[in-house]
């Protein structure tokens, strides 16, 4: 007779405690309850009662299932206790935070059974490994103390929770050669000011998905393990004889060609996807499990690296001039071009990207280039918008833009996103960029972070749409409402709202006189 699996339900709701011990015993499994995070720990410590899973909620008194999943994961005895997170907490960060302590998997609610059921047994599927595997996990411990750091790499290693499943099969590989591979796209978050978290939640879906299917296409038998490791970054082991570039490289491309779909704003960013791979070194002298944490140290090291010498590559590219200039037309609504707005790109990405990745002396140095071919392909009859990064407005820019004020053609366009915590400190400078003769431009207008006085204290001419603003705006009155009004500010104030052009049906009853577009 089959032994049955028993789970601990902890949650201070009693409705949903009992709700699930009756699914769950229906089920055929054994429940055990648990009101608040602190019973969970005197349950397991003081009374050991040892589950074979445990599902936490995370909004509970006493302690909360963060911090209990924290105490656990922490633990010689206790790390490898199964934990599935249940939570009202649906957003990209509950879950990020879930993840990286090291919950198994999580599941919002209201919940599904079936669904549940699912999740439960994928990860008891995996074995109670607590029982078998125990000594791994006491000696990785060791070793990460044994090698202890104060700096940011140790301090996000220490949070990936550990892996003695997939540690005691890495260990039948040491005396061979195989690899880790960190991947990183936590440039994602970024949208987190721009996107709902709905949309980015959906996205993250979609591309974990999307990675896992890819890779194992991509290197096949090679892999012997992919693990998330947060919402959207993984750690890819790998029995492979190729070289360690080709593989990072590899999975770069691929997840960035492959997985970034939905929302085309994200394959803009030149950091999207950054991914180290590693090799484990075998020693007579060094257990296994010191060579795997230094592995793991070094390869979530090397990231950081990697996007330093990406930026640093970016950065020639610019200065020498290796750059393409897309010019995105700007039309009316008879169909009248009217200008450009200037796309500046390094190996077909856009570089507004980088703004805030780079110091502000090599930011000058790349507009100085920039201006230079402008001013010698363009003539002054040709009106031109040109994306111009916040952090150089100073100073030192106002005798930069002394050189080119013959260049009374040309838009200087700050990025909405994020300006409005800098739009004050830049109101002086503003105001004597447009003394020189210079006009002002806003685009990337209509995230969640955009603000009407900004737009009364930039004084644009042009203003441009950000392309959130049409996701679901048929049905969203609020988006509508924010068109309506900042459309009737064009004669109040003297501007000109531009929409992207592939959106112009949508617009036809909100009086929208300006597009731009491929």
């Amino acid at each position: 007779m089959t032994e049955k699996k028993l789970i601990m339900v902890a949650d201070d709701e009693e409705s949903i405690r009992m709700l699930l011990k009756q699914l769950l015993e229906v089920k055929g499994f054994e429940v055990v309850e648990a009101s608040d995070g602190g019973e969970v720990i005197d349950l397991i410590e003081k009374k050991h009662i040892m589950p074979d899973l445990l599902i936490l909620d995370i909004m509970m008194p006493v302690k909360n299932g963060y911090e209990v999943c924290e105490k656990l994961r922490s633990s010689s005895i206790y790390a490898a206790i199964p934990i599935l997170m249940l939570t009202a907490l649906s957003t990209p960060e509950s879950m990020i935070k879930g993840l990286t302590i090291g919950a198994d998997d999580y599941i919002t609610k209201p919940f599904d059974i079936d669904n549940l059921v699912k999740r439960i047994n994928n990860i008891l599927g995996r074995g109670n490994i607590s029982k078998k595997i125990s000594y791994i996990i006491d000696n990785y411990k060791k070793a990460r103390d044994k090698i202890a750091k104060e700096d940011e790499t140790y301090k996000k290693l220490i949070k990936i929770p550990i892996l003695p499943n997939i540690f005691e099969t890495l260990k039948k590989f040491y005396e061979e050669e195989f690899f880790i591979t960190y991947i990183s796209t936590e440039e994602i978050i970024k949208y987190k000011d721009i996107f709902s978290w709905k949309i980015i939640n959906e996205f993250l879906e979609n591309f974990i998905r999307c990675s896992e299917e890819q890779l194992t296409k991509k290197f096949g038998d090679d892999i012997l393990f992919i693990r998330k490791i947060g919402a959207s970054d993984f750690l890819v082991f790998l029995k492979s004889k190729i070289q360690i570039k080709d593989i990072s490289s590899a999975a770069r491309n691929i997840l960035q060609k492959q997985c970034f779909t939905g929302l085309s704003e994200f394959n803009k960013l030149p950091f999207t996807c950054i991914a180290n791979t590693v090799k484990i070194e075998y020693s007579k002298k060094i257990e296994f499990e010191t060579s795997l944490f230094m592995s793991l140290y070094d390869v979530i090291k090397g990231i950081k690296t990697s996007r330093k010498n990406t930026l640093e590559d970016y950065y020639k590219k610019l200065i020498f001039d290796e750059i393409d200039y897309k010019n995105v037309k700007i039309i009316d609504s008879e169909k009248n071009q009217i200008g450009y707005f200037i796309k500046i790109l390094v190996n077909g990405i856009g570089i507004c990207g980088l703004f805030d990745e780079m110091e502000e002396d090599k930011l000058r140095e790349i507009y100085e280039n920039i201006f230079t071919r402008i001013a010698e392909k363009y003539g002054n009859d040709t009106m031109l918008i040109l994306p111009i990064p916040v952090q150089i407005i100073d100073s030192e820019f106002l005798l930069f833009l002394m050189k080119f004020k013959h260049m009374k053609n040309v838009h200087l366009a700050l990025s909405d996103i994020n300006l409005w915590e800098k739009v004050f400190f830049l109101k002086e400078y503003l105001e004597k960029i447009r003394d020189m003769g210079f006009k002002l431009a806003l685009f990337d207008y209509g995230t969640y972070t955009s603000n009407i006085d900004t737009i009364f204290t930039v004084k644009p001419e042009y203003v441009f749409l950000h392309s959130f603003i049409f996701i679901s705006f048929e049905k969203n009155y609020i988006k509508q409402e924010i068109v309506k009004s900042i459309v009737q500010l064009e004669d109040k104030i003297g501007i000109k709202i531009v929409s992207v052009k592939k959106y112009e049906d949508k617009l036809k009853a909100f009086n929208v006189k300006y597009f731009w577009g491929e």
